[in-house]
């Protein structure tokens, strides 16, 4: 039983910190769990419950890619959680799920390293519950893959140690779980790790297994998610992303000097509402830096003690992670950008903070022993003093408004004289509560050192008082809202047509960034924000994805409002006056598919140009980039022409068409390779037209036209990766022929 403390002990914590949403009808809502997230995983449900998956989305941007887009989680094995249990409670589970594994892996990533289960289990305390890997609750998709990092590590040191093959093909395929978890910066961050510590094995041991190791890692890493990997690289390839996103964009949410005050002042830019936590300054997206003080003060204290063994590696993790995470401010960020291969494609350098929170856990679980000791109670004391003089600065003096007028951090178009005073106080009060949790710890250590409790029963406390130190400071990251606002239907969704509707949304209208109360998200349902409407059924011309298709955001960018919500069947703009929210019917709306008689052949250049000039009429022509084949001009005039869509569905559309001429089916989605177009069952070829959307030549008369979509690179990525699982069995079930063996192996006890 005493073995499965630790164990418990994380189950506890885990139930503490999901309560509030695994136990009652509340679920998340802030930030891309609302807008992105949760629309997404309703809409892959109701394809899997239908007997299909989903590889196209029809609802946002006249149609994406939906499964290559790996951001989704469909194929993440996880998943499994959402698409079987009831949805909210679903999501809320697989949350509360992946913050005990992550406990679970670190504790264990712990005791692989020799340490004693009580400093493993506060190791793995400080990474799991730390507000670095608590604040991406609210994205879920970053959670996921941080939660795997530990366990990767672990399988990674066991390969190096034992120089043994099996355990790079089980990093291998925690790297796949790692992808089809969807966040590829998260994984890409993990992978610049693992070469790092290849290279530091490598002069440490003077051979050469750690890169075969690597090497290893890799190959089958890619091999078992090539199902979900080349469908994900057509898309990139065809996105915004491809040739790589501009530095300004790249570096956005750099991590501010300030911010990394916070890492020592607990929710330093960050402001309570309603009962929760939302990012006030700076970046918004991890809500808190703090990892619990005393590991802090641990990994401070860390290179004053001679034990170096470990040392140097994680310690420059820790300062590398912080130098990454700093982005535009400092040029190792830069450098990355323009000499690693796709690092461009990433954005929002503070994502880097993951690995300080790794480094910085290992380190607090490696000197967790070196607490009983004079130098580190005087250094508790000492540091206690200092937050309350924090304190007293920050409560009864206006520095924190020098500080900030300096740093303009109250010109933030959403700040208020109210707001400032509370964060003010906010920061203050936190400052005091870290000073007597910093006590409370001094006294335990001094009582454990001097024999007047048992050290058994003063490590307890010990742990305890960090679980409070967490949950004070991380509990309440995730702002929850009733289940029954993803049911409710908004009023403006009941007046809608069939058709697109598109927002024209100013602003002020919903405070994105900045919404902290209950009636902001109210607001933003109400209006159809993000990617609201496909949660109950509704087509946006426009919507929020986190990779976009070239093609459809050039022609946005360069063509007039006016003719492309006459092509793409928006037959509703939403405005927001006077607080009410308003539908405007487009008259000059065509029909989502139309036919039309004449065709233009440009190239992609001239068809911007004719698209933008007045002689344009797209009820009338086409424009193609290639020339069609032959069909005979029928003269006749153009009346009685049926295009009646019949079957739409995410992977397949089908449209009845009688027509009294020949020419073609325009249809305004998505052109994308993979579809597939049949006229009464013979296939016939999808042309690219009017810049990014599809047609079809139909000759007179009545016609049934079938679209279809399965992609052909996610079937060739099936079969890549049953052939990898065979190989990868054969070598385990062979190890005598396949395994790699060295000559010499010598002992290492302890992480370089």
């Amino acid at each position: 039983m005493k073995r499965y403390k630790p164990l418990l002990v994380l189950i506890g914590v885990t139930l503490l910190f999901s309560s509030e949403f695994l136990f009652t009808n509340r679920t998340f809502v802030y930030r891309d769990i609302y807008m992105l997230i949760y629309p997404m995983k309703i809409f892959a449900l109701s394809c899997i419950k239908d007997g299909f998956l989903p590889f196209w989305n029809p609802y946002i941007i006249c149609g994406a890619p939906f499964l290559a887009q790996v951001h989704h989680q469909t194929l993440y094995p996880l998943s499994i959680l959402v698409y079987f249990l009831p949805f909210a409670f679903g999501i809320d589970l697989f949350v509360s799920l992946h913050i005990f594994l992550a406990g679970v892996f670190f504790y264990l990533l712990m005791r692989e390293n020799e340490l004693d289960p009580v400093s493993s289990l506060f190791a793995s305390l400080s990474y799991a519950f730390s507000g670095i890997f608590l604040s991406t609750g609210n994205t879920i998709i970053t959670l996921s893959t941080a939660t795997w990092t530990p366990i990767l590590l672990l399988f990674y040191l066991r390969s190096l140690r034992r120089e043994s093959i099996k355990y790079a093909l089980l990093s291998g395929m925690i790297i796949a779980i790692q992808f089809l978890s969807g966040t590829p910066d998260y994984l890409c961050l993990d992978l610049i790790l693992l070469f790092l510590l290849t290279m530091s094995w490598t002069i440490h041991k003077k051979g050469y297994f750690p890169i075969k190791s690597f090497m290893v890692v890799g190959l089958s890493g890619i091999g078992l998610s090539l199902f979900q990997l080349l469908p994900f690289l057509e898309f990139v390839f065809l996105s915004d992303r491809m040739g790589g996103l501009s530095f300004p964009v790249v570096s956005m949410w750099s991590l501010e000097l300030y911010e990394i005050l916070c890492i020592f002042i607990p929710l330093g830019t960050s402001l309570p509402s309603e009962g929760y936590i939302f990012p006030y300054i700076g970046q918004k997206m991890t809500t808190s830096l703090y990892i619990g003080i005393l590991p802090l003060i641990i990994v401070i204290s860390t290179p004053f003690w001679k034990d170096r063994r470990f040392l140097w590696f994680w310690t420059g993790i820790t300062i590398f992670s912080l130098c990454l995470a700093a982005g535009k401010h400092l040029p190792v960020y830069s450098f990355f950008y323009k000499y690693l291969p796709g690092f461009s494609m990433f954005r929002n350098p503070v994502k880097a903070m993951h690995l300080f929170s790794l480094s910085a856990s290992i380190l607090a679980g490696f000197s967790f022993n070196k607490l009983f000791s004079k130098d580190i109670t005087k250094r508790l004391i000492l540091f206690s003093f200092l937050y309350i003089f924090l304190y007293l600065l920050f409560d009864y003096t206006n520095i924190s408004f020098e500080i900030g007028s300096r740093l303009k951090l109250y010109l933030s178009r959403w700040a208020t004289l109210e707001e400032a005073f509370l964060w003010k106080h906010f920061i203050a009060l936190n400052c005091l509560k870290v000073s007597i949790i910093l006590l409370g710890y001094s006294l335990l250590i001094y009582l454990i050192c001097k024999g007047k409790i048992e050290r058994t029963f003063g490590l307890s406390c010990i742990i305890i008082l960090t679980i409070f130190d967490l949950s004070t400071f991380n509990g309440r990251l995730n702002y929850l809202i009733n289940e029954d606002f993803y049911r409710d239907k908004p009023k403006i969704a009941r007046n809608l047509s069939n058709g697109r509707f598109l927002g024209d949304l100013t602003e002020k209208m919903v405070r994105y960034m900045g919404a902290s109360t209950y009636e902001d998200f109210i607001l933003s349902k109400e209006v159809l924000y993000g990617n609201m409407g496909m949660v109950f059924g509704l087509y946006n011309a426009g919507g929020y994805e986190g990779i976009y298709l070239k093609d459809f955001m050039f022609l946005a960018e360069n063509v007039p409002s006016k003719v492309l919500i006459k092509i793409m069947d928006v037959q509703n703009i939403l405005y927001y006056e006077d607080g009410k929210v308003i539908s405007n019917k487009n008259l000059d709306s065509l029909p989502r598919a139309f036919f039309v008689k004449e065709k233009m052949v440009l190239d992609r250049k001239g068809i911007l140009e004719y698209m933008k000039s007045p002689s344009f009429c797209p009820e009338k022509e086409v424009i193609l980039e290639e020339e069609p084949k032959e069909m005979k001009n029928v003269k006749c005039k153009m009346k009685n022409i049926k295009c009646k869509i019949t079957e739409y569905e995410p992977n397949r559309v089908v449209i009845d068409v009688d027509v009294p001429s020949n020419g073609f089916l325009f249809l305004s989605d998505t052109y994308y390779p993979g579809w597939k177009a049949y006229v009464d069952g013979k296939e016939t070829k999808i042309y690219k037209a009017n810049y990014c959307f599809r047609a079809v030549q139909v000759e007179k008369g009545r016609h049934k036209v079938e679209f279809s979509y399965l992609p052909g690179v996610f079937i060739i990525g099936l079969i890549g990766t049953v052939i990898s699982i065979v190989i990868i069995l054969l070598f385990i079930i062979l190890p005598n022929k396949t395994k790699l063996h060295l000559l010499s192996k010598d002992p290492d006890d302890g992480i370089p």
